[in-house]
């Protein structure tokens, strides 16, 4: 099997209306020994056939069909065929700046290093937002223990060391540890991933550049009306729980457990309770919030809640939600803005 840098791996379904963005960001690259592996996931659009013509134009796209099994899945699959001496992960909705590799991969710095990762820009419809990793600008080669909850858990509430873009990781630890995405979860399944390369991955570099392009669609799994949120949410606890008890490293399992205690209530409020695609009354919605909270991984989580660094702005949130300050929640979350 002839081998490359760099293996990139992009799940499609129905992505056709932003999809010819994504692969030309990757294709025009200025950095050129990667291959770009496109993993069509039972598509009923145009994906395929986008993702085809590109495989006939540059012999370095190479082009995986499945039934629609889900993200987690197509990722799998690009991982078992890349050939990268690295991997990483692009959005089909998503795109890079043009010197991202070169940027990230031609320097010897990064020989010793098992994971590198860099910044991203959120692209809403008439703003941008950078979101850097909370890390010191002088940083460049860095440790698993010279981190603090702080650097993976920001202010704001994101779990910085959650997400799968904007990373490079080793191929041979993939394999080696046998790391893959659980199948079994619709959401969170980039946080499991990535808490089981941290368990086996100590040498981090730190590329200070925004060059992933994340937009930020309000229909989107992870924003978009869901009415099965509840038991999704669930399962992930269920699951990320399991993994933080065996977690040795004090501050990863720290960063983790903060971010369990926030992260599903949150979704919660925004993809089902106080979205405003929810028709259903105060009374109802009231009723089923009481219930949400009494669920026992919930109510663990809530009663354990450590305020710490965050945010007032979260803080007062986390609030409304333990005391069921609907109105207020209601102003946050139906009034959010992805426009």
């Amino acid at each position: 099997m002839n081998t490359v840098t760099l293996s990139v791996i992009v799940p499609v379904y129905n992505g056709g209306n932003t999809l010819k963005q994504c692969i030309r960001s990757i294709v025009g690259q200025t950095y050129t020994d990667f291959e770009l592996i496109i993993v069509n996931d039972g598509s009923t659009d145009e994906s395929l056939a986008i993702a085809e013509q590109y495989a006939k134009e540059d012999a370095r796209v190479r082009v995986l069909t499945q039934e629609n099994k889900g993200v987690s899945a197509a990722r799998n699959y690009g991982i078992q065929e890349a050939r990268g001496t690295w991997i990483t992960f692009v959005d089909a909705d998503d795109y890079l700046d043009t010197n991202c590799f070169d940027a990230v991969l031609k320097n010897e710095e990064i020989n010793s290093a098992e994971l590198i990762l860099w910044n991203r820009m959120d692209v809403y419809r008439n703003r941008t937002e950078e979101k850097r990793i909370f890390i010191e600008d002088e940083w460049k080669h860095f440790s698993i223990n010279d981190l603090t909850e702080k650097v993976f858990y920001n202010k704001s509430g994101n779990l910085e060391l959650g997400s799968v873009y904007c990373r490079l990781f080793r191929r041979n630890i993939i394999d080696e540890e046998d790391i893959r995405f659980d199948n079994s979860l619709t959401m969170g399944e980039d946080i499991v991933f990535m808490l089981d390369y941290l368990k086996v991955a100590r040498q981090f570099y730190y590329v200070d550049k925004v060059l992933y392009y994340r937009c930020m669609v309000e229909n989107s799994a992870m924003h978009g009306f869901n009415p099965q949120i509840q038991q999704c949410l669930v399962r992930f606890l269920k699951t990320i729980q399991q993994h933080i008890k065996i977690e040795e490293n004090i501050k990863i399992r720290s960063a983790y457990q903060v971010y369990v205690l926030r992260g599903p209530v949150t979704n919660y409020m925004e993809c089902y309770l106080c979205n405003s695609k929810n028709k259903n009354g105060n009374k109802q919605r009231f009723k089923e919030l009481d219930t949400f909270l009494k669920i026992e991984v919930i109510a663990n989580a809530m009663e354990q809640i450590h305020y710490g660094w965050l945010s007032k702005r979260l803080k007062v949130k986390l609030f409304c939600v333990r005391h069921r300050c609907l109105f207020v929640l209601d102003h946050w979350y139906r009034r959010k803005d992805y426009l």
